[in-house]
């Protein structure tokens, strides 16, 4: 029972005492440590460890290796959360289960350690000897030489992993046939992508056979099976890749391609393979666990549903679009496998139940009726046990005087519970539910989850739809300082940002107070490391500017950010300068810059100019800023100098030999990365001409190949001054060749004019030249060029034009003749280019809920030569019932006899009508005009003011006969406003609301404005 209004009046005008204990000294703390990070202190059964600097040491910035990190996500969060759930105080590490020695049965194969390290995705410990456990070792981790190769496990390239069960297919490492020689093709093999259990990433590994002359692989990835529109997602030097991307979406395949390059050799081998991240309900479900899935299931994810099928989703609607999308697998409980496959987990509750975990035992318990309205009306009494006992409900707190019985459901939280018997009983069996109190006197608090985060709970009064919420009292629950308090765990602290609470994890420099802000000016370390300077949250990179708290990440004493969005990204770019080398020699540098923009996001490769990238050779500073930068991707050699490849400038000479390039990378919130080094080596001997751009008038380039409706002329520009010495223009395929006229002269920029024109078809442009000191390229220039003058042709759709569509999800093909890009497809005005996907630039899908209605979809397309067209795809669907409806007069009225009528139709129809009482279709009048969506009568007549009913029957061909019925009436006179009054007046709520009411003398239409008199621009 809650306290009355006069209650907590009075109660808040009682005085409080609190009294302070401080410990006059800290004696050191010693038990079991079971903290992983721990080392050799961790289940050290010889001897008692410190728990302050042994187990859970502080500050814990300069004990990084004892903390939770993305590399250890079982590890403790900080020294609170270490010292309450990792350490056991004055005890000996043979009573901690984490430290109980049994069999560990992992995918790689049973070994016998603690129960404390047998925590990797598809491991299962056993309390008894690996000899009696059945544990299966894979192939590439039994010692066996299984395929009689020669070598075995890791020496074979046959082994992907130490968790492959089959080491056939490969050769032994460092045996590969030719892997010193230039012209040798390495293989590529044994590419094996698996999801990441309960996570958003896949793993990528494979096997080379020259591996020991890679330089570099590049991961590209398409969505489908059998796409040719690979993008390049990142790259790697070594023979694995974790793809965490946004962009992945579950219950999707992608087809992903590892690329190789050598130092000894110039071809650039390929592997692919098919993946998929698995369902989306097994985000999350790290362990074999069984769970029930619900529609709060979704829930945590609904950002993720609405961003990527905004057709099928949205945030008004959410809740029943899961329910018609997932209804097959609500109120069910499975379990996932390593794959992320949902697996059935023996539980399939009816209508009447619903599936919860009682420990971890899915059960489906009845939907019990909670509400004793029939027997406590005014809910002035009740019982505990009959709300509760054997039932789905609990007893709390309510907005009367007496407390109240509610139902309990899946999807919500401990905040739910409103007093600390609730919270305490936890009858809804939420578990790991804690009361935290704000006031004795008032009976107010919070219920908190000891394992999640209750941060985002301050400002809310409980789980959207529950009963329970009601009893939420925004005057003395508001979100507050000390409210924030009490919802922060070891594990989730939270910090009050003056209207809500935050994690550190997500407070940004703006919502810190500046009082708390660091007073110092944000510095930089050696590396571009943040120095440390305290602050709430560790704030390093905020600065008291201007009186506020501001992110300075490059510490230049000006505040970074002009929009939230800026000061929310507070994670430096992480940038891998890669050499590339043709025909064994240096071709270029490219730079591979992976960022991440929020504390969900994941790193994801950047392209665009707005990160630039600083280089220092020779004595470079100690941290930001460096003096030369590039907006580039990469940058180009020639001749012991490096040229922006956007500019193609000169940035930085070099030495012959080797060179060392200190380097890091800014993005446009200012975060600068750590800086790194590369090293390579550059040939003292002078190189042939490099070509920097060939470019041609109105083209565009793809995947290297340059697309274009004609080709009068086409310009090429080296890195330095060469003589053009060969130049034609050649089709393979019939043998047909153009020769340009072009100058010889020594110069940086040569342009060739075609004297004929050549028709449309796949040509190849080779060019030799060679330099001031008269080497040549070596090898030639060549450049493929496809011209294409012709618009796109769309060679086949599905649904075909003009075709009538009866089920309103409609599979959507648009076949096109060739490469094709989808600029634009809008339908009933609405823009759904998006949602189309492809493969391989010719063939688009989609699936699209289409309402009934005569349709015309707009396509615009273009090829890549750059030619646009306009195709329209006409179709109707019919997959509703007729749907009548009156346009004209509004609202049924007119002012002045005879009038228009106008009804619409979402399909063709025939139709006719009556007044006053409905008659045979083939009795009623004609419309003026039918047979399509309009129908109207263009004069219809009225002689009083007494309403009548027109009656409209219509006939579709498809859907058959419907009739409807609309109120029509003469009105010539204005209404008049009799009376109007707001209730409350005056207001004085904290909700800020009031109800206005209008009583006219006649039937009216009504808005409202505070700004204008204008009807039709009211609300």
């Amino acid at each position: 029972m809650r306290p009355t209004s006069t209650s907590l009046l009075a109660a808040m005008m009682l005085g409080m005492l609190f009294l302070l204990a401080t410990p006059l000294s800290a004696a050191q703390v010693s038990g079991c440590c079971s903290n992983p990070g721990a080392g050799i202190f961790a289940c050290n059964f010889q001897t008692l460890v410190v728990r302050d600097t042994q187990c859970c040491p502080k500050p814990e910035a300069n004990n990084p290796s004892f903390y939770k990190s993305a590399q250890f996500p079982s590890y403790p969060t900080n020294s609170q959360d270490c010292a309450a759930n990792f350490f056991a105080e004055n005890a000996g590490c043979d009573s901690v289960p984490a430290c109980k020695t049994g069999c560990c049965c992992a995918p790689s194969g049973p070994s016998t350690t603690s129960k404390l390290y047998c925590t990797d995705a598809g491991s299962e410990f056993f309390d008894k000897p690996c000899s009696q456990v059945s544990c299966t070792t894979p192939e590439c981790n039994d010692g066996l030489d299984n395929d009689g190769n020669g070598c075995a496990d890791a020496q074979d390239t046959g082994c992907v992993s130490l968790t492959d069960t089959n080491e056939e297919n490969g050769i032994c490492l460092g045996q590969g046939q030719g892997c010193s020689d230039p012209a040798y093709t390495p293989k590529l093999n044994a590419l094996s992508i698996t999801p990441v259990k309960g996570q958003k990433q896949l793993f990528l590994s494979w096997a080379d056979e020259c591996g020991q002359n890679a330089l570099s692989y590049d991961i590209f990835r398409c969505r489908g099976n059998g796409c040719t529109t690979f993008t390049r997602i990142g790259s790697t030097s070594t023979t694995t890749f974790t793809d965490s991307s946004d962009a992945l979406l579950f219950d999707t395949t992608y087809t992903y391609m590892a690329k190789a390059f050598y130092s000894v050799q110039s071809v650039t081998p390929t592997v692919q393979k098919t993946a998929s991240l698995g369902n989306i309900e097994c985000l999350g479900q790290a362990t074999a666990d069984k769970f029930c899935v619900q529609p709060s299931t979704y829930l945590a994810q609904k950002d993720y549903f609405i961003i990527n099928f905004p057709l099928n989703f949205s945030s008004a609607n959410f809740i029943n679009q899961v329910r018609d999308k997932f209804s097959s697998r609500l109120n069910k409980a499975f379990s996932c496998d390593q794959s992320n496959i949902l697996q059935p987990g023996g539980v399939s509750c009816t209508s009447d139940e619903t599936c919860i975990m009682k420990g971890s035992v899915p059960a489906c318990v009845p939907k019990d009726n909670c509400q004793q309205d029939s027997f406590n009306p005014f809910q002035l009494f009740g019982s505990q046990q009959l709300c509760e006992n054997g039932k789905y409900c609990f007893y709390d707190a309510s907005s009367s005087p007496a407390n109240a019985c509610y139902f309990c459901k899946p999807e919500m939280s401990c905040y739910d519970y409103k007093s600390e018997g609730a919270c305490t009983r936890d009858n809804c069996g939420i578990t790991s539910c804690k009361w935290n109190s704000l006031s004795t006197e008032l009976g107010t608090g919070v219920c908190i989850s000891t394992q999640q985060n209750n941060c985002p709970w301050c400002d809310k009064p409980g789980t959207d739809g529950m009963e329970s919420s009601r009893a939420h009292n925004k005057v003395y629950e508001a979100c507050t300082k000390e409210k924030t308090d009490k919802l922060t765990t070891p594990s989730s602290q939270c910090i009050f940002t003056g209207a809500t609470a935050k994690t550190c994890d997500n407070v940004i420099c703006t919502d810190i107070a500046a009082a708390n802000c660091p007073s110092t000016p944000v510095q930089l370390a050696g590396g571009n490391v943040l120095a440390k300077r305290g602050g709430q949250c560790g704030a390093d990179m905020c600065a008291l500017l201007a009186n506020k708290c501001r992110k300075d990440a490059d510490a230049d004493g000006i505040a970074d950010c002009p929009t939230t969005s800026c000061e929310t990204d507070i994670f430096p770019p992480e940038t891998t300068i890669v050499p590339v080398l043709s025909n064994g020699s240096l071709n270029q540098l490219r730079i591979d810059i992976r960022d991440k923009t929020s504390a969900n996001g994941a790193l994801a490769l950047r392209t665009t100019n707005d990160y630039g990238t600083l280089l220092c050779t020779g004595t470079c500073p100690a941290n930001h800023p460096f003096g030369t930068s590039t907006l580039s991707q990469s940058l180009l050699y020639s001749n012991r100098k490096l040229f922006d490849k956007s500019t193609l400038q000169i940035i930085m000479n070099l030495s012959a030999g080797d060179n060392i390039i200190s380097y890091y990378s800014q993005d446009p919130s200012k975060n600068v990365g750590l800086i790194k080094t590369v090293t390579f080596s550059a040939p003292s001997s002078s190189t042939g001409p490099i070509v920097g751009n060939l470019s041609v008038p109105n083209s565009a380039e793809v995947l290297d190949t340059i697309y274009a409706g004609s080709i009068p002329s086409a310009t090429v520009k080296f890195l330095e001054p060469a003589s053009i010495t060969f130049a034609q223009l050649k089709n393979p395929t019939t043998g047909d060749l153009f020769t340009p006229t072009f100058s010889s002269l020594l110069q940086q920029t040569t342009e060739f004019t075609f004297s004929a024109t050549p028709p449309d078809g796949t040509y190849v442009l080779e060019v030799n030249a060679k330099n001031s000191e008269g080497v040549f390229m070596s090898p030639s220039f060549s450049k493929q060029i496809i011209i294409d003058g012709k618009p796109p042709v769309l060679q086949n759709s599905t649904p075909a034009n003009n075709s009538v569509l009866r089920a309103s999800s409609v599979p959507f093909s648009l076949n096109f003749t060739r490469e094709t890009t989808i600029l634009s497809i809008v339908l009933d005005d609405k823009e759904l280019a998006n949602n189309f996907t492809t493969i391989n630039n010719k063939i688009y899908t989609a699936t699209l809920n289409i309402s009934d209605g005569n349709k015309l979809m707009r396509i615009t397309a273009r090829s890549f030569a750059g030619v646009v067209t306009i195709i329209p795809l006409r179709f109707i669907m019919n997959a509703q019932p007729l749907d009548i409806t009156l346009v004209s007069p509004l609202y049924g009225v007119s002012p002045a006899s005879p009038f228009e009528v106008r009804i619409h139709t979402d399909n063709d129809a025939t139709c006719r009508h009556s007044t006053g009482s409905a008659s045979d279709f083939s009795f009623m009048d004609p419309f003026s005009s039918t047979g399509g969506t309009d129908h109207v009568i263009s004069s219809y007549s009225r002689t009083s003011g007494t309403p009548v009913t027109l009656f409209i029957t219509c006939n579709d061909p498809l859907q058959g006969r419907k009739t409807a019925s609309f109120p029509l009436s003469l009105d010539s006179t204005p209404p008049k406003i009799v009376t109007s009054f707001a209730f409350p007046d005056p207001v004085q709520d904290l909700d800020n609301i009031t109800q206005l009411t209008i009583q006219t003398d006649e039937d009216a239409i009504c808005k409202y404005s505070k700004t204008t008199a204008d009807i039709s621009r009211m609300t």
